[in-house]
């Protein structure tokens, strides 16, 4: 059984595949979407076999999501979901990107599936190519936190590390302060994404350039302390590979 996330801003949209889907045995909708942000949460959850992507969104278009998800160490397939006229979208296809066009068909959803179940590595290797040539140029970040009712724009340079504290994230400085964010630790390792910051933990979003000293812990896993910071901090063990191989350790 293959898991299927589908994601498009409208509903109407979203309901017409889910209603072809559920027709079919080899095919189950494990959750449904409607901007960028909720989608990589929702992938990171639900660990789909494949999306079916829209192209045009209100917070980040679908190439942008679509970047972000195949960088995952076991990324889901994508199938881009579009309005496009037929010639832009047969250059989609050209570059091996599978797509619908709306309104989707019970004909074209099928040869889209049979087109999945035969995809291998090097379709995705094509699909990262053509993402990367449509990649935006880098953009300056910075980041909304509160404090005792105000609104502070923080550098990302300043920020030491980002952690959970029941439903609030606290984002942590070189000066130790502390401030109150409105975005949840995925939403911010997104926003920070471009830059050196490393999701070590699932409550705990680091600033790699902040680390002074890396600890051998038990169970072959370590702890980092950060600059300005006096409290070590864990390595998940399913961060553990990726950790090593950025730091060369």
């Amino acid at each position: 059984m293959h898991k299927v996330l589908v994601v498009d801003d409208e509903k109407p949209a979203r309901e017409e595949i889910v209603y072809l889907l559920d027709m079919l045995e080899d095919f189950q909708v494990v959750g449904e979407t409607s901007t960028g942000a909720e989608t990589i949460r929702k992938v990171l959850d639900l660990s789909p076999d494949l999306v079916f992507l829209d192209i045009k969104m209100p917070d980040m278009d679908g190439f942008t999501v679509a970047r972000e998800l195949i960088k995952l160490p076991t990324p889901p397939q994508i199938v881009f979901v579009t309005a496009y006229d037929q010639y832009a979208v047969k250059a989609f296809e050209i570059n091996a990107v599978d797509y619908l066009l709306k309104p989707v068909t019970k004909n074209r959803l099928s040869n889209t599936l049979s087109r999945f179940l035969q995809q291998d590595s090097s379709q995705m290797k094509r699909l990262i190519s053509l993402l990367n040539q449509q990649a935006p140029k880098k953009q300056l970040h910075r980041v909304a936190v509160n404090k005792n009712d105000k609104v502070i724009i923080i550098p990302p340079e300043d920020i030491t590390f980002v952690e959970t504290e029941g439903k609030s994230t606290v984002v942590h400085t070189e000066q130790k302060k502390q401030y109150h964010s409105r975005y949840n630790l995925s939403e911010l390792e997104y926003r920070l994404k471009d830059l050196s910051f490393f999701r070590i933990h699932r409550s705990y979003l680091i600033n790699l350039e902040k680390i002074t000293e890396v600890i051998p812990w038990f169970h072959n896993t370590y702890q980092v302390r950060i600059a300005g910071h006096d409290q070590p901090i864990p390595v998940s063990r399913k961060q553990i590979k990726e950790f090593k191989k950025i730091l060369n350790i």
